[in-house]
């Protein structure tokens, strides 16, 4: 899932996993699924759910096959916001949306930082957390995203090694969480050098 922010030219990105229940095989087809679920009514990448600072510019897909084969597919189309805003939150400023399922422990839960597309910054104080209108309203845009997508042939999974976790296969994801304060994103380092 991909967004813009126009002011800065930056592209903001978050991943979620999704299953194909018809076996289908088809990396473009998963991909249009999600971005049919972003974009639509009261989701997080349609034109009402952003600032005119902000562009969802599609989704990407990488699917492994049933016969174990990486597939990559893509739907890039722009929707540009229509929300008027007169200062923005930060780019930098993420929202952490928990990915839960059904199942009890950390290693059956994920996390994304998805950009705050709504509101103004004065909506975030200076502690980092968010302002009950604005939390609320980004948790009902993901709950609209997570009740279409699981209502399409590619339903949201948490995706986790099986090997580490004793889990066959990948947990339905049953809800997502808008945490009252916004994330830092912790990047990967290597070791050594």
């Amino acid at each position: 899932m991909f967004w813009r922010y126009q002011p800065l030219a930056r592209t903001v990105s978050c991943t979620i996993g999704v299953y194909d229940s018809g076996f289908t095989n088809d990396a473009n087809a998963a991909a249009f699924a999600v971005y049919t679920s972003l974009t639509g009514a009261g989701s997080p990448g349609a034109a009402t759910q952003m600032t005119t600072d902000w562009l969802f510019t599609g989704v990407q897909s990488l699917l492994t096959t049933t016969a174990g084969l990486q597939v990559a597919g893509s739907h890039l189309a722009t929707t540009t916001g229509t929300i008027a805003s007169t200062s923005a939150v930060p780019i930098y400023t993420p929202a952490v949306v928990s990915k839960l399922t059904g199942l009890a422990g950390k290693k059956y839960r994920g996390r994304m930082y998805v950009p705050i597309m709504l509101g103004n910054e004065t909506a975030v104080d200076a502690g980092g957390s968010l302002g009950t209108p604005l939390q609320t309203q980004i948790q009902t845009t993901w709950n609209v995203f997570l009740l279409s997508q699981n209502a399409s042939s590619f339903p949201a999974r948490l995706l986790h090694d099986t090997t580490t976790t004793g889990v066959l296969g990948p947990n339905p994801i049953t809800s997502l969480l808008c945490r009252p304060v916004t994330g830092i994103q912790r990047r990967r380092r290597s070791r050594g050098a």
